[in-house]
């Protein structure tokens, strides 16, 4: 949906997208790479800007990774949150 955003808001708009896993934030950063109007923040969103643990299946680019509390027993990695409040 980025790109398809980007192009709704024109070039004079500006686009941020959050993607908190790196390995899909790699492919989203690269795909955004052309789009001067887009910024791609390796962070997700949140009521509060925290640390959580995100939970990630095999394959890490898999729309079931889900975010966990820090002591959540499946959590793999880190993950900052940003604030949206």
């Amino acid at each position: 949906y980025t790109a398809r955003f980007a192009r709704a808001v024109g070039p004079t708009g500006r686009v941020v997208a959050f993607e908190p896993i790196e390995a899909t934030w790699r492919v989203l950063a690269g795909s955004a790479a052309s789009l001067p109007n887009v910024a791609v923040r390796n962070e997700a969103l949140g009521c509060t800007a925290t640390r959580l643990r995100i939970a990630l299946d095999a394959d890490p680019t898999s729309p079931t990774n889900t975010l966990r509390r820090p002591d959540a027993a499946s959590a793999s990695g880190p993950v900052a949150t940003v604030s949206v409040a």
